[in-house]
């Protein structure tokens, strides 16, 4: 099998994303016929280049969506020899078998068309979590799970009793905003809310979503994100599958916000996540922010 550029951007594009489905793929490398590129990604996995996740066929619609694919061995060996400084990972997902597969999925295909709005406007750039660590804090660097940071809260909404929660959002993330003489950053903390985690608990010390709110509010009030990570800004955006469970969610975000909140939210179905033109529309239009502010992450003064 003779190996294309296009199938070598294939690879890389998955060393990068751990998991992405064809139509991402295809929104990608491009190609004037969809079917004969399907096509030639099933050659690929035949010949080993590729694998196809077996979690994905767990689910009862697995076959009514396009097929998610992963490294195989043979383009990993590949990318130990050609993408050593290319393919740098911006999901913080490790090459193992995920439990919640398909928030894994849903991370890697969000991120996937943040990185396509970015190559459709020459006036933004996508930053990836390795270029944040490359800049960020030698006690950052030398981190072993550098984006994992421990931060004192109360079990409550009003400070009381100070535990430290270990806070590990799904992704981080940056945009860069090319304006006339000048270069300015927006960094943003992705959480995906698939409606599996208690909005609130009895007992405020067990693992809910308000836990994770006010852990994000204390982090941004005692500016952690600056001294740990280096960042100059940070943004929390929360994509949910349900909107009724994420009504609740701004709700709780609401009463322990304070304007300006950087808490903002968004309505994603995991079938329009799973398709890159719908997740790009629905990424650019404003997101909610739990003080009733708009917030368009292609424009940096929105």
């Amino acid at each position: 099998m003779v190996l294309t550029p296009r199938d070598l951007e294939i690879f890389r594009l998955l060393c990068r994303y751990r998991y992405l489905n064809s139509e991402y793929l295809h929104a990608f490398v491009g190609g004037q016929s969809e079917k004969r590129f399907k096509e030639r990604l099933g050659d690929l996995f035949h010949e080993g280049y590729l694998d196809r996740p077996q979690r994905q066929w767990d689910f009862a619609v697995c076959h009514q969506g396009p097929v998610v694919y992963e490294s195989g061995e043979r383009s990993e060996q590949i990318g130990q020899r050609h993408f050593t400084n290319l393919a740098h990972p911006v999901t913080f997902l490790r090459a193992h078998q995920h439990r919640q597969f398909q928030h894994s999925t849903m991370i890697c295909h969000v991120l996937a068309a943040v990185d396509l709005l970015t190559h459709r406007n020459p006036a933004i750039g996508f930053i990836g979590w390795n270029e944040i660590l490359a800049k960020g804090p030698v006690s950052l660097q030398s981190a072993s799970r550098p984006f994992a940071i421990s931060v004192p809260i109360a079990n409550s909404t009003e400070y009381g009793q100070i535990e430290k929660s270990l806070l590990v959002p799904d992704a981080i993330f940056g945009i860069r905003y090319n304006e006339v003489g000048s270069i300015k950053f927006r960094f943003f903390a992705l959480e995906i809310d698939r409606a599996t985690m208690p909005i609130v608990r009895s007992d405020p010390r067990g693992v809910s979503y308000l836990r994770k709110l006010l852990a994000y509010r204390r982090m941004i009030e005692l500016r952690l994100y600056k001294s740990f990570w280096g960042l100059p800004n940070l943004m929390v955006l929360t994509i949910s599958t349900n909107e009724n469970h994420l009504q609740h969610v701004i709700d709780q975000a609401t009463e322990i916000s304070k304007a300006p909140s950087p808490f903002f939210f968004k309505a994603l179905a995991e079938g329009n996540a799973n398709d890159p033109g719908v997740a790009q529309c629905h990424l650019k239009f404003p997101w909610l922010g739990a003080d009733g502010r708009n917030l368009d992450i292609t424009k940096v003064n929105s």
